[in-house]
């Protein structure tokens, strides 16, 4: 997805008084919005239904995603790493309960990272 926003320009063309620029506003558009569908078609219905307003350039919306759901999945994994590091084992619970505690925290962890 990196490469699609290589192709369109992230600063949108200002016209001026002098030189109106509507071919390059035109482009500029029209790379957008091919670039905001290539991201939308990739979400899942939900996702997309929160994203798909119109408000949103191509890479301002790759920017909100990239941004939400990088940082919940690395706060996730030292989440998960956190738990198992402050683990202890407890008397009141059997060894092979504790043991099985363990191990689903590492294959969370696995699954996480």
């Amino acid at each position: 997805m990196k490469g699609l926003l290589t192709v369109i320009q992230v600063i949108r063309p200002e016209p001026t008084d002098t030189n109106p620029r509507t071919s390059e506003i035109e482009q500029w558009t029209e790379k957008d919005q091919i670039g905001r569908g290539a991201i939308l078609s990739a979400l899942s219905y939900t996702l997309f239904d929160v994203y798909c307003s119109d408000s949103y350039t191509a890479k301002s919306l790759w920017d909100e995603l990239d941004r939400k759901y990088t940082t919940e999945e690395q706060g996730l994994e030292k989440y998960y790493v956190f738990k198992f590091m402050l683990y202890q084992m407890v008397e009141d619970m059997s060894v092979a309960e504790q043991t099985h505690e363990i191990i689903n925290l590492e294959h969370t962890l696995d699954e996480a990272s």
